[in-house]
């Protein structure tokens, strides 16, 4: 998210300063359903932004379960679980909240209602490979009681430093020695910043991939 935006932690939401309230989402104008039909139509033509975890995540062995933050359209979770077929399971985590998105698109309730079900439609075809969990990342990583006991992570939620930073504490301790700790957009401020301050020496181990994704291989 673009470095102008300030983020509220009582709200958990991104506003914009007046000079920056005009949107740059060239569809905002669009009633709810047309607008998610020109998202869907966006990441049809797009990759998936954590199709590039495809490779280091299939070199695991064994039944493979794994997390997702930040579910959105449900693309990234289609790839991995079609091209990964020893993926057990993965835990599509996502409460999908209303925001101010970076370039000013409003994400309300409405919109978020009709991306979720069409992850929803999109992914039940995998049966009990995933799990909906409309909750937050927080909330989620709570259930688990023991470490190391997930193969892999992808963090695509809330970008901001502070919940990103979160997160990598919450959710770095789950991972098998070995598995795969990821995530998207390294190249936001951001993000980069929360995962220098956590990873510290190791960030000099973190490996890029395509759509700005990034992974690190426990150790």
């Amino acid at each position: 998210m673009s470095e102008v935006l300030t983020f509220n932690t009582t709200t958990g939401l991104y506003t914009a300063p007046t000079s920056q309230k005009t949107s740059q989402d060239p569809w905002h104008h669009l009633p709810a359903d047309q607008w998610v039909e020109k998202q869907v139509d966006w990441a049809n033509q797009s990759e998936p932004s954590g199709l590039g975890l495809v490779d280091p995540i299939s070199k695991l062995e064994g039944d493979l379960v794994g997390v997702e933050i930040g579910v959105c359209l449900g693309v990234t979770t289609d790839a991995l679980l079609s091209q990964i077929p020893n993926i057990k399971k993965i835990y599509a985590v996502d409460n999908y909240p209303a925001f101010i998105d970076w370039n000013g698109g409003d994400i309300n309730e409405e919109r978020q209602e009709l991306m979720k079900q069409y992850a929803k439609d999109l992914l039940t075809p995998f049966g009990d490979r995933v799990e909906f969990c409309y909750e937050s990342s927080v909330e989620f990583a709570n259930r688990f009681k023991e470490e190391e006991c997930l193969d892999f992570i992808f963090i695509d939620g809330d970008h901001s430093e502070e919940t990103s930073y979160r997160d990598f504490c919450n959710y770095y301790p789950l991972i098998k020695k070995g598995g795969i700790f990821a995530g998207h957009d390294i190249v936001l401020p951001e993000v980069k910043r929360s995962l220098e301050k956590f990873l510290g020496e190791k960030f000099s181990k973190v490996i890029t991939v395509s759509n700005n994704a990034w992974y690190l291989i426990k150790e």
